[in-house]
């Protein structure tokens, strides 16, 4: 459904409130893929310190959040229980989820290690 989202004709028999939410809730998909993918190279090549994880989870966090006011509310395209409904609650709760593991203190900061946080090798018990 995302890829008919794109095509120019799709808001024809729209009206332009739900058309921008639209391609709002589009735009939402989009860049949460590009900050995810992001965050699994930055992890992969050990680049993923904490403010750079703080800084995208709380982009996606804000992003997912107007994504609820804008996409669910009785006028938006999410407003009955469906596929966007679902995936932009969804999104909004687990990026909340990695904000608040990310920013306070004693949660485990998501890029330490337990190893690091306790200094305890469990692997070596």
């Amino acid at each position: 459904s995302t890829s008919v989202a794109l095509r120019e004709d799709i808001c024809d028999n729209a009206d332009e409130t739900t058309c921008e939410r639209t391609k709002y809730a589009v735009g939402v998909g989009g860049v949460g893929i590009g900050i995810s993918s992001l965050a699994v190279i930055a992890s992969i090549f050990g680049i993923m310190g904490r403010i750079l994880e703080i800084g995208m989870v709380v982009l996606s966090f804000v992003l997912y959040f107007f994504g609820v006011v804008f996409l669910t509310s009785s006028s938006g395209p999410a407003s009955s229980m469906g596929n966007m409904y679902f995936a932009v609650w969804g999104g909004c709760f687990v990026s909340f989820m990695l904000m608040v593991d990310s920013i306070v203190p004693g949660r485990g900061h998501g890029t330490n290690s337990e190893q690091e946080r306790t200094g305890v090798d469990e692997e070596n018990l």
